[in-house]
């Protein structure tokens, strides 16, 4: 599944891993209330029921490039407020990238 507020070609950028569906509602719902387009790209896969989501994480949100501050802050700010622990490393730690996908939305 692929969630687009945005359909205009421009660079993307990974602004955050999210660990499951709530954590993923709430922060598209405060990217869309800042009005910055995002794209939730998730990592379900039906056959294998979830079995590497702890691995990847349930899914990730990117924005373009150049909302890309804006978006970290947001999503900094919920997390810090948020009765959410993030399973997964976020805002450019390491590990964010995923392997092969240097962070940008294939």
């Amino acid at each position: 599944m692929e969630y687009e507020s945005d359909a205009t070609e421009r660079p993307w950028v990974r602004v955050h891993t999210v660990g499951n569906r709530f954590e993923a509602d709430l922060l598209v719902h405060a990217l869309e209330q800042e009005g910055i387009p995002l794209r939730l790209r998730t990592y379900e896969e039906t056959p294998y029921d979830g079995l590497f989501v702890p691995q990847r994480g349930w899914g990730a949100l990117f924005v373009p490039e150049e909302d890309e501050e804006t978006a970290r802050d947001l999503i900094n700010r919920l997390m810090e407020t948020a009765p959410l622990e993030p399973r997964f490393p976020s805002n450019g730690e390491e590990g964010d990238q995923g392997e092969g996908e240097g962070g940008e939305l294939p």
